[in-house]
């Protein structure tokens, strides 16, 4: 079946990356941004500030930002025990060094899609603009994905969009990791448009999030070169 073609909203007219609100189960929230960058001084080999004293260079660090778990007020609804629940308390990343083409592989087995060729997702892995990765906080283990290319001027294109189907909240995590790539898009290409190819069945969720269907009458299109494998988003 044709993919469905998406064009993002125009970014926010807020100066600055904004926040982005996640809903978390149980009614919490948590706000996912672009990561913190803290400065941190540049150490020489002897444990010293490079250049020396307080006004020497430094370089900024990327942080991860955590998607809690933790229900509103501590505490589940009356009647559920949330010990009994496997936990997708994760942290949500974009450093390429956290996945590899094995890893992405049995990510997507696990989501009943079908393997790549291992070099190609290791040039998949380089030539994206931006790459958004889950790992379960208790575990490391990688349970979602999602990644953009982009010209970095004018258009940006996500890809990839792969969650743990074992989670006890897929939905919630595919939205976590969507808006996440969609903050950093907008953060560093600010005013690009951003395009998407959807199944039928994952319309309605991609239009939550603000997507609009074949916007001002545009029609995604897609050469497959390979009829086995078909036209894979």
């Amino acid at each position: 079946m044709s993919p469905t073609a998406f064009l993002s909203p125009p970014p926010p007219s807020a100066a600055g990356a904004p926040k982005v609100a996640c809903t978390l189960p149980h009614g919490a929230r948590s706000l996912v941004g672009a990561p913190a960058r803290r400065w941190r001084p540049t150490v020489g080999a002897r444990g010293r500030r490079a250049g020396g004293g307080p006004g020497g260079p430094r370089r900024a660090v990327d942080a991860p930002v955590a998607a809690a778990e933790q229900p509103a007020g501590g505490a589940g609804p009356p009647g559920v025990d949330l010990s009994t629940r496997k936990s997708q308390r994760s942290i949500l990343g974009q450093d390429k060094r956290d996945v590899s083409p094995k890893k992405l592989n049995g990510l997507l087995v696990k989501a009943g899609r079908p393997p790549r060729d291992e070099a190609k997702w290791a040039r998949a892995i380089e030539g994206s603009y931006i790459l958004v990765n889950a790992k379960l906080l208790k575990t490391g283990e990688l349970v979602a994905f999602a990644r953009a290319t982009s010209d970095q001027a004018l258009n940006g294109t996500v890809w990839d969009v792969v969650v743990d189907p074992t989670l006890p909240d897929v939905p919630l995590m595919r939205k976590n990791v969507v808006k996440y790539l969609l903050n950093e898009l907008r953060r560093t290409v600010p005013g690009c448009s951003v395009t998407l190819f959807s199944t039928p069945d994952d319309v309605d969720f991609f239009k939550g999030l603000e997507f609009v269907p074949d916007a001002e009458d545009v029609h995604g299109m897609a050469l497959v070169d390979n009829p086995e494998t078909g036209f894979t988003s």
